[in-house]
Parts: C-alpha cells; sequence; structure tokens
C-alpha cells in the first residue's frame, strides 16, 4: 500500500496458518528495504461486521536474536489473522523516519491503487 503519496511503500504478507502478519516497509519506488527507528504500527481491520486490531513490532533479526535499533520488517500476531484473509485495513496514524501519515486505507489483499 502507498503511504505519502509514494515516499514509502508497507507490503503486508500473512502467514494464516501461523496467525501472523509481517509489514515490510519500502522505499517509494518499490527498489528497496527503509530501515525506520518507529517501534510499532497499529492496524485496523473491518471484516463481516466487526472491527479488529492488529499491533506490528519491530521484528527479531534472526543472526543476532536480538530488536535491531531500525528495521523495514515488523510483525504481529492476532487469531483473527487465521480466518480472515480479506478485509478492509486502514492505518488511522502511521510514523515512519519521523514523518507522520494519517488515514492511510487499503483493502486487503488487494492493496491501494497506485494513481499518477
Amino acid at each position: 500500500m502507498i503511504v505519502g503519496e509514494d515516499r514509502f511503500h508497507l507490503e503486508l504478507v500473512l502467514d494464516a496458518a501461523a496467525a501472523k502478519m509481517q509489514a515490510y516497509v519500502l522505499d517509494g519506488h518499490l527498489e528497496g528495504y527503509v530501515a525506520v527507528a518507529e517501534t510499532n504500527l497499529m492496524l485496523v481491520a473491518n471484516f463481516d461486521g466487526k472491527e479488529e486490531r492488529i499491533s506490528f513490532h519491530r521484528a527479531i533479526d534472526p543472526a543476532s536474536g536480538l530488536v535491531p535499533a531500525k528495521s523495514s520488517l515488523f510483525e504481529g500476531n492476532a487469531t483473527w489473522l487465521g480466518t480472515s484473509r480479506v478485509f478492509e485495513g486502514s492505518f488511522p496514524t502511521i510514523t515512519l523516519n519521523g514523518t507522520t501519515f494519517t488515514n492511510i486505507s487499503f483493502s486487503f489483499p488487494k492493496g491501494s491503487k497506485h494513481v499518477h
């Protein structure tokens, strides 16, 4: 999904079997990952007349076993991810590299529409 008029993109990857979702922060041209210092992201999902939330946190670096100071990979777990593969989502506020963006809406798994 597009964040900040192509300043960033977020790529969401669902692992329904593990009830887990990963969020990758990419540059505006989808050419590379962008490591950010922010510690978490909050997604609001609407489906089947319900609202659910998932909190993403910086992923642990598998090589060191530690949470890095900056990361382009965030992960979150929620039981509803095991059964809901399609939803309307939003990040009411999201801060990336110190800039806050509001009302980032998208459809999952379709994403957001790219417009020039």
